[in-house]
């Protein structure tokens, strides 16, 4: 307990969950508000932007052993209404939904590939970045040891307007199935739906490690983007909207997926955005923005630019480089 304490750089007794949700304590005094952080030894990052309502927490550290999930790089997206995706945690140990859902990739929101949970492993944080002026917040993500021959790097990058998911995904050789998960805690909201009479396989390795089990889950149906931009929402409470914009390529797959509750009572179904190509490399970007929504134009291979309607001064042109990562352009 030392050395896990030692690593959630809990002096003083500020727990990871303190920090993260704030305790029941009434301070005597105003305290200033908590500001992003990044936790190397424990592998967590949380960012958050004075004026944003929207916060998030990433995970790349090692895996948990007997107690781990395949979830590297997985993403938490927060606000003080609601917690939009979270980490659903876990059933009892003896309930076969431990080893068939809960704690493989596809429930989580991160990257899968083929249907296949990622090995144990331990990702790293390449880079991070809090702005001297508190209006950003940067952190990119990596992962080498998930499936042999492929890396994933997550950019995340957090303003006072919008919080930008730029997931990129490259393999050594060959075109396998990319997945891109969210699992968002409410019902999302989109215009169209498109029937698909298919569902998603989940393989599941075996302890002998020789075999594969199988669970399907039900394809709900095609999201259809909008001149390459797909719109959705999420109602959280009665006045409060985060509004989720997906850059759709040619060749990508957009799914709404019928998928286990959370792990208080998995039987009541949850619906999963699953955000899918067929290649050797994708790049799965993606913006939320509370209240209102963002739009994103796809101005080469490495830029992009992200604006709000209506506010024309809003447009933020973003670089994805080499040595640093996403930088303003």
């Amino acid at each position: 307990m030392r050395e896990a304490y030692r690593q959630l750089c809990a002096a003083g007794g500020e727990q990871l969950e303190a920090l993260l949700y704030g305790t029941d304590e009434r301070p005597q005094a105003p305290t200033a508000p908590r500001a992003s952080r990044l936790w190397p030894d424990a592998g967590f990052v949380i960012g958050r932007v004075a004026g944003n309502p929207l916060s998030f927490l990433a995970d790349f550290g090692e895996h948990g052993g007997s107690h781990g999930h395949y979830d590297k790089l997985h993403l938490t997206l927060m606000h003080p209404a609601q917690t939009l995706t979270p980490d659903f945690g876990m059933v009892p140990y003896g309930s076969p939904m431990r080893k068939s859902w809960f704690a493989e990739t596809s429930s989580h929101n991160t990257v899968s590939l083929d249907g296949m949970s990622q090995a144990p492993h331990e990702g790293r944080c390449v880079r991070y970045e809090a702005a001297s002026d508190g209006k950003s917040v940067y952190a990119w993500l990596q992962s080498t040891g998930a499936y042999e021959g492929c890396t994933m790097n997550r950019h995340l990058m957090l303003t006072e307007e919008w919080l930008l998911d730029w997931f990129q995904v490259e393999l050594a050789e060959g075109a396998r199935n990319m997945e891109w998960w969210m699992h968002p805690a409410v019902q999302p909201l989109t215009g169209t739906l498109e029937e698909r009479d298919e569902v998603y396989t989940l393989r599941i390795q075996e302890k002998d490690a020789s075999s594969l089990a199988e669970q399907k889950l039900p394809i709900i149906g095609g999201l259809v983007p909008d001149v390459g931009q797909l719109q959705l929402s999420y109602a959280l409470g009665e006045n409060t909207v985060v509004f989720h914009t997906a850059l759709a390529e040619p060749g990508d797959e957009l799914l709404a997926v019928h998928t286990p509750g959370d792990s208080i009572d998995p039987s009541q179904p949850l619906t999963a955005v699953l955000h899918r190509r067929n290649d050797r490399r994708a790049d799965f970007i993606h913006v939320y923005r509370a209240d209102s929504s963002a739009s994103i134009t796809r101005v080469s291979a490495q830029e992009i630019e992200i604006a709000v309607p209506g506010q024309p001064e809003s447009t933020s042109r973003i670089q994805l480089t080499e040595d640093k990562g996403l930088i303003f352009i």
